[in-house]
C-alpha cells in the first residue's frame, strides 16, 4: 500500500508536464488545453514484475545523497560531449531515486540503471546508503557507458567494438540464461564496463557483490586502452599501468 501511495503522489509530478507558452501574446501563460501527457516511470519502464521497497530518509540526507553523485561525476575525466542531436538535447538526466528493487523470478538486486527510452541515469539511495565510494563511482561510470553506446558511439565505432569484442562462450551463455538477458544486451553490458574500465579508469570486479557479473568483454587490453581512449580527456592522458590493475575476463 505504502508503496502504491508514493508511486500516485510521484506520478503526478511526472504526467502531466506544465510548460508556459506564447499563448494570447504572453509569454507567463498558458493552455490546459495544450497540455500533453507524457508517461514517465517512476522507476523502471522495462516490461515485467517488479519488486520495490521505497526508503524513508530525512530531508538532511538529499545532500549528502547529491554530493556522493556529484563526486563521482567529478572524478570521470571525458572529452566533451555533443549536446544536441537534430536539434535536440541527448544530455542524459541523471536521477537519485530512493528505492531498492528486483524483477520478480530474476536475481539481483536494481541499484542502479540507465533508462534508454526516457534518456535518464538513475542511481538509487539503496545503492549510495550500503555501498563503498569505488562501486558508486563504478554505478555511475557504468551507466554513463550505457548512455554513451546509445546516443554517442557512431554505427561504425558500435560495429568496430562488436569485432573486437569476441564470441559469447559458454560461461557468458550459463549468465545470460540467469539473468534472462539476450546477445545484444550482453554486448551493451560489455561495452558498459569497458568503459567503466578503459574510458573512465573506474576499477571492477564481476566475482564482488555491487558489479555487474559479466564484466568487460573478450577483447585485449591493447585493443581496448586504444578504442577508449577516443572518450577521454586528452588533457588527462591514461596513467601508465592503471588499467592493469583492474580485474579482466580470461579468455
Amino acid at each position: 500500500m505504502r508503496t502504491a501511495v508514493m508511486l500516485l503522489i510521484l506520478s503526478m509530478f511526472y504526467v502531466t508536464p506544465v510548460t508556459a507558452t506564447d499563448l494570447y501574446g504572453r509569454v507567463d501563460s498558458f493552455s490546459i488545453g495544450n497540455i500533453y501527457p507524457n508517461y514517465f516511470p517512476v522507476y523502471y519502464s522495462e516490461a515485467g514484475k517488479w519488486i520495490v521497497d521505497v526508503y524513508d530518509y530525512e530531508v538532511s540526507d538529499v545532500d549528502k545523497f547529491t554530493e556522493s553523485i556529484q563526486s563521482s561525476l567529478r572524478k570521470i575525466k571525458l572529452k566533451p560531449f555533443p549536446a544536441l542531436r537534430d536539434g535536440h538535447y541527448i544530455m542524459p538526466s541523471i536521477f537519485i531515486s530512493p528505492v531498492k528493487m528486483q524483477q520478480e523470478n530474476c536475481p539481483g538486486i536494481m541499484r542502479a540503471w540507465y533508462d534508454g527510452p526516457f534518456n535518464t541515469v538513475v542511481i538509487s539511495t539503496y545503492a549510495i546508503a550500503n555501498y563503498d565510494e569505488g562501486i558508486i563511482d563504478y554505478s555511475v561510470a557504468h551507466e554513463i557507458g550505457h548512455w554513451v553506446w546509445d546516443n554517442v558511439a557512431s554505427e561504425d565505432s558500435i560495429k568496430e567494438y562488436r569485432e573486437m569484442a569476441g564470441n559469447i562462450k559458454n560461461q557468458d551463455r550459463e549468465m545470460m540464461n540467469k539473468y534472462k538477458l539476450d546477445e545484444e544486451r550482453v554486448l551493451q553490458e560489455w561495452f558498459a564496463d569497458d568503459f567503466a574500465q578503459y574510458a573512465c579508469l573506474v576499477q571492477t570486479d564481476p566475482a564482488k557483490d555491487g558489479y555487474s557479473p559479466f564484466g568487460g568483454s573478450h577483447a585485449h587490453d591493447e585493443e581496448l586502452e586504444k578504442y577508449f581512449s577516443k572518450y577521454r580527456d586528452p588533457a588527462i592522458g591514461c596513467e601508465p599501468g592503471r588499467q592493469h590493475e583492474v580485474f579482466v575476463i580470461e579468455n
